[in-house]
């Protein structure tokens, strides 16, 4: 067969944006049917798209959170239904399962479902992670497809149903349980209620506010724990063991815990650029969680100072200021494959930049930010690799602001260039009894448990190259169990200008480097 040339039809349509849909030909072949459950939370949208999904004879749910996919999974175990549980780390597959409760990234578009559910549908706005909703929303290979999330994201719903020339059904639903604005801000000095939530946006805080507030009455829940970490936070909040609970907005993405109030710290978030401030929909989506029906008669959010409390007044009563129409799309292996065969290209940092340099269209789909995949990418351009392994490692979920994560990432690449199997990584042993109030000590054991889930997401994809992912959940059961414990003690300060956490025995407010800094700041003036 005559090779085609690069700028033929085929090859252009095949990534040109418009064209992304076709991509999913599973998902292209099915007569699907698209259900929105569109309302604010505690409005019951999630309980009714997991009874229509368990009429279903088989289905699929993709949750935002590995937290979130557990909790499903766990109900169901609860009442004697079969599931399988898919994320990242970990694959706990039944046979006979006709449900699988599942991450969004981890679908599968080939895997035929009669009902899917795609929770949190208001996240294709996110910067980092939308594509994902995307993906999950053009390409899931089911009958019937149910979107939950707020009216915010109806726009973009309906164009997404008309690009797909796909029939939408809307249903809305009301909030079944009263929110309330609290009439003054809270004071760090009054004693926290059982069942409120106080919510920072960076792990110093959590830990900041949970020691202030509370110390060992007050569970603790931010981004670097791991899923089970969370989990038993989780569970120690929700038994009463915790009369309240310190945690990042991750609280926001439907996490089942019976919360009466909501406190704002600040409304002030990094958002890996700058400082923002809260939109609107995110203060709802967050105070939203106070009041859990059946549990609560009424929800209570407040701030801290009066500027907050007044922004968070305003944000509840304002209407829903609808999402961008906008659909971000990250580049999945057949469009880098369709993109190297144009190019002669073969590195997968230059098919990246290629993608990147793709031109847009005015329309609803629009490239995701690359940067992340693109940084490991360099790193390995020089060496001589398929591109499907290329694709595989750079899309591990590594931490590269930890420097040995990446060392011990670059000593993974070897491994998949050699052939070579990669034992388990050096790990340092954390006994459970041995729980710390040491910040510093907790922030390295979570370190840990983050490069061992990365190297079970490796074992899930090369099983042979990473074959101790039995060893790596047992170290990881044992880490979890050390900070489970050290959560339930008083932790440690952090430096008071850079958040790094600070030596057991520091007796200053900063660590020693930005003391040093500042210091020669103060003799340069």
């Amino acid at each position: 067969m005559e090779k085609q040339p690069a700028g033929s039809d085929e090859q252009t349509h095949a990534i040109a944006f418009h064209r992304y849909p076709e991509s999913f030909a599973a998902a292209r072949k099915r007569n699907r049917q698209l259900l929105f459950i569109a309302g604010p939370t505690n409005s019951g949208k999630t309980y009714a798209a997991f009874r229509e999904l368990m009429g279903a004879t088989h289905g699929i749910y993709l949750a935002p959170l590995r937290l979130m996919a557990a909790e499903f999974w766990d109900r169901l175990k609860s009442e004697g239904i079969s599931c399988s549980l898919v994320t990242g780390e970990e694959r706990i597959i039944d046979p006979q399962a006709r449900y699988i409760s599942s991450t969004i990234e981890m679908l599968a578009p080939e895997a035929d479902h009669d009902v899917a559910v795609i929770d949190e549908v208001q996240m294709i706005a996110d910067k980092d992670r939308g594509w994902a909703w995307t993906q999950a929303i053009v390409g899931v290979n089911a009958r019937r497809v149910i979107l939950v999330g707020s009216a915010d994201s109806e726009p973009v719903v309906r164009a997404l149903a008309e690009r797909l020339g796909e029939s939408l059904e809307i249903v809305r639903t009301e909030r079944l349980t009263p929110l309330e604005v609290a009439s003054h801000p809270y004071h760090p000095k009054q004693r926290l209620e059982a069942g409120t939530a106080v919510i920072s946006f960076s792990r110093r805080d959590v830990l900041h506010w949970k020691q202030t507030l509370g110390g060992a009455d007050c569970a603790a829940i931010y981004g670097a724990l791991s899923p089970e970490v969370r989990r038993n936070e989780s569970r120690r909040f929700a038994s009463g063991e915790a009369r309240a609970v310190s945690a990042t907005d991750a609280i926001g993405m439907g996490l089942n815990l019976p919360v009466k109030t909501i406190v704002f710290t600040t409304l002030e978030k990094w958002d890996g650029t700058e400082e923002i401030t809260l939109s609107d929909s995110a203060i709802r989506q967050i105070a939203g969680r106070a009041g859990r029906y059946g549990m609560h008669e009424s929800g209570v959010v407040t701030a801290m100072d009066w500027d907050d409390l007044k922004k968070i007044q305003h944000a509840l009563h304002m209407p829903p200021k609808s999402l961008p129409v906008v659909a971000p799309i990250a580049p999945h292996l057949a469009m880098l494959r369709v993109l190297s065969a144009q190019s002669g290209r073969r590195d997968l940092v230059s098919l990246l930049e290629e993608f990147a340099a793709l031109p847009e269209e005015e329309g609803l789909f629009r490239k995701a930010d690359v940067s992340a995949m693109r940084e490991l990418a360099s790193m390995i351009a020089e060496i001589r690799l398929p591109l499907e392994s290329q694709f595989t490692l750079c899309v591990c979920p590594i931490d590269i602001k930890e420097k040995r994560h990446v060392r011990q990432w670059l000593h993974w690449v070897d491994s998949v260039a050699e052939r070579i199997p990669s034992p388990l990584p050096h790990c340092r042993f954390y006994s459970p009894e041995g729980a710390t109030s040491s910040s510093e000590k907790l922030y390295y054991a979570e370190a840990q448990v983050r490069l061992l889930a990365a190297y079970r997401w490796m074992h899930h994809r090369l099983p042979l190259l990473f074959p101790d992912a039995d060893e790596a959940a047992a170290v990881s059961h044992e880490t979890n169990a050390f900070i489970s414990n050290s959560l339930r003690l008083r932790v440690g300060k952090n430096c008071g200008t850079c958040g790094k956490p600070l030596r057991s025995n520091s007796r200053g407010a900063q660590c020693g480097r930005c003391y040093r800094l500042q210091f020669a700041e103060e003799e340069d003036e």
